[in-house]
């Protein structure tokens, strides 16, 4: 897989802070939907073909997903079609390409999992899941990140040894409507041979190891529902940074579904900040934040409105950090704008334009 980088530079976090002020905190709730029962051996990608997609050699998962080299390539049209979200996603930047479809499930009650990889820059990729009813119409969307992750900490001048952060996720079904993935990150030393052709680094020492289960359902409304997390294997020292990046990383990847993901990232926040101290949560872990608010704006843009007008009347986290978003240019203010305008919401939509009128980056 391409590598991609977890951390932006800390030079982010130099940057002065504009002014922020924000006010809010509710729970959200959902309607509870009845388990999925059994799903047919194939998926129905009529909606795919509709749109004239040739899906004769699309990746067929059936109870574990495994990489292919056969993917679907996109065009902008088809992006917005399957992925409205995409308009927010990585600036809403689209061409012909950057997004494919690498494989499909079929699920009970006639929906279909799609798994996509999209090309972020920088050589890297990332990967996310769709679930779609049987007329094509997005239920549920969750990232996933990248799956087969190769982060750089440090290597030499020649580029034959060093340290990185590596992350591998299997996707696996254990019923018809029930899926695992099943998280390995390692931080390890490697070395590559430089006469070798595909330039591939090997581990020769890992110095910690963190391995979660999380297990899935998808109900008969197309959502998903995260059941359980659970650590499996712990070995070495892990660094500490990882403790508050996972925790944080682990609710931006919850499916947009879930009302309560928001709440969530805020009382976390809080509670790192309180144990912190307000600079060294600025140093430290802040920006993990400001990146899981882009994100959660990115995948769902008027929940989090919605959240943010809800809660107007009781201090938060959560507008502080989408201020910051603006102000380190983790989204643009053009986007930001652009999402207001699409509310239906008339009295939210007014409190955000007064709200964010004034951010601007730095």
């Amino acid at each position: 897989m391409k590598i991609r980088h977890l951390f932006l530079l800390a030079a982010l976090m130099m940057m002065p802070l504009v002014a922020c002020n924000a006010n809010g905190a509710s729970t959200n709730t959902t309607d509870q939907a009845a388990p999925a029962a059994a799903a047919p051996e194939k998926p129905d990608l009529g909606f795919l073909t509709a749109m004239g997609l040739d899906v004769s050699n699309l990746n067929i998962i059936n109870n574990v997903w495994e990489f292919s080299v056969d993917f679907i390539e996109l065009n902008e049209d088809q992006v917005l079609k399957l992925l409205p979200m995409a308009q927010f996603l990585e600036g809403g930047d689209i061409y012909d390409g950057r997004y494919y479809i690498t494989a499909a499930k079929a699920l009970p009650d006639g929906y279909t999992m799609l798994l996509y990889g999209w090309e972020t820059g920088d050589d890297a990729s990332l990967q996310m899941m769709g679930i779609y009813d049987k007329d094509g119409h997005i239920t549920d969307f969750m990232q996933l990140g990248d799956m087969d992750e190769f982060s750089d900490i440090e290597e030499n001048e020649d580029y034959t040894q060093g340290r990185a952060q590596m992350t591998n996720i299997d996707l696996k079904f254990t019923e018809p409507g029930v899926f695992t993935l099943d998280k390995t990150v390692k931080e390890a030393d490697w070395k590559r041979d430089p006469n070798s052709d595909d330039g591939r680094r090997e581990p020769t020492k890992v110095n910690w190891l963190v391995q979660t289960l999380e297990t899935y359902s998808v109900d008969d409304k197309g959502h998903m529902t995260l059941d359980e997390r659970k650590e499996v294997r712990r070995q070495g020292t892990i660094n500490k940074e990882y403790e508050s990046w996972v925790a944080i990383h682990d609710l931006s990847r919850l499916p947009i579904s879930d009302a309560t993901r928001i709440d969530q990232l805020n009382d976390l926040a809080g509670k790192m900040k309180q144990s912190l101290g307000d600079q060294k949560y600025a140093d430290d872990t802040g920006y993990i934040v400001t990146e899981a608010v882009a994100e959660f704006f990115g995948s769902n843009a008027d929940a989090l409105f919605q959240w943010i007008y809800k809660n107007r009347d009781r201090s938060n986290m959560i507008v502080n950090h989408l201020c910051k978003s603006v102000a380190y240019s983790y989204l643009s203010k053009s986007d930001l704008d652009k999402a207001i305008e699409q509310m239906t919401d008339k009295a939210a939509q007014q409190y955000l334009k007064q709200l964010t009128a004034d951010w601007e980056p730095e």
